[in-house]
């Protein structure tokens, strides 16, 4: 198995890969090489450079802390959340200091500030947000639905 990274090592900017990427994919595809695409960005955000690197099997987003098929229904393979407790002391320092932090579900995530343009978010990070006055906020908001950061 070969995991590659989208940002600054199969695209840049992001960028669809090049020709020359999709060919060099497509070939160790062809020699039997399994391949999969890791990055630190979500499944919505990475799963059209997977489709445009013409990978078809396991999507490995949010720096490996969530593995989803890339088949339709997208099932979740992997889901390590973050625990509670420290989860809690941690952003009640990040707040204190006005840290810039992003808090993020499977299919959306949460920020305190928009800091950036929507823009900015729509191409670098891919799925809906919302900006909540607190991270407190963001945590009540995953509990309501049954999830966790």
């Amino acid at each position: 198995m070969l995991a590659v990274d989208y940002d600054g090592t199969t695209a840049e900017g992001g960028h669809l890969p090049t020709q020359r990427v999709r060919d060099a994919v497509a070939a160790a595809r062809a020699a039997g090489v399994r391949i999969v695409l890791a990055t630190g960005r979500s499944f919505g955000a990475s799963f059209r450079f997977a489709e445009a690197l013409g990978l078809r099997d396991e999507l490995i987003t949010y720096q490996g802390a969530i593995v989803r098929e890339m088949a339709r229904p997208h099932t979740t393979l992997l889901k390590e959340v973050l625990p509670s407790e420290p989860l809690a002391e941690f952003l009640a320092f990040a707040e204190a200091r006005d840290l810039d932090l992003s808090l993020y579900g499977e299919e959306e995530y949460y920020i305190t500030a928009l800091r950036h343009s929507r823009e900015f978010h729509q191409r670098w990070f891919g799925p809906p947000f919302h900006v909540v006055p607190t991270y407190a906020d963001a945590l009540r908001a995953f509990r309501a639905k049954g999830e966790a950061p």
